[in-house]
């Protein structure tokens, strides 16, 4: 495993690492496995795919005219699955005001205010769902795969410059 995340390029640079870091919720820990798991984010065609990468994608029984779709389909990296199921908690009771950056802390000023505008997005998305009557878990994990989403953005708009 460290031969892998040695060749992967991400050790020297700590650009995604500080970028990731701007999510409220993600921090040191959280935001190094994101990035050493990942590798490198523009591996992933979409943000769909990495969402589906640590199976955070409800599962499909369709068939014909039925569409059914149920829970998470459990198939895919599942410590990144527990990181961001994790830190999407951190939503319900935050303010969608962007986070302070940490001391030593130097993200890409572009990656800063994407994260700023995610932050917002998911603090409203994670309100309107609990206000449907989402069960507070469900609304938690959905939290969690948008979350994903937008860690995959930041980190593709750090890799490519």
């Amino acid at each position: 495993m460290w031969q892998l995340r040695k060749n992967c390029g991400c050790i020297n640079d700590t650009r995604p690492l500080s970028a990731v870091r701007c999510l409220k919720g993600i921090d040191v820990m959280s935001a190094a496995d994101l990035v050493f798991e990942a590798g490198e984010f523009s591996r992933f065609k979409n943000a769909r795919s990495f969402a589906a990468w640590i199976g955070l994608t409800p599962s499909e029984h369709s068939s014909g005219e039925s569409v059914r779709q149920g829970g998470i389909t459990k198939a895919g990296n599942k410590h990144l699955r527990r990181v961001l199921v994790e830190s999407a908690w951190h939503y319900p009771g935050c303010s969608p005001h962007s986070k302070d950056l940490a001391k030593g802390q130097a993200p890409d000023p572009g990656a800063r205010r994407h994260a700023a505008k995610g932050v917002r997005r998911l603090v409203g998305r994670r309100g309107a769902v609990l206000e449907r009557g989402v069960h507070k878990n469900k609304a938690n994990v959905a939290t969690a795969r948008e979350l994903a989403c937008w860690c995959w953005a930041i980190g593709c708009m750090v890799e490519n410059g």
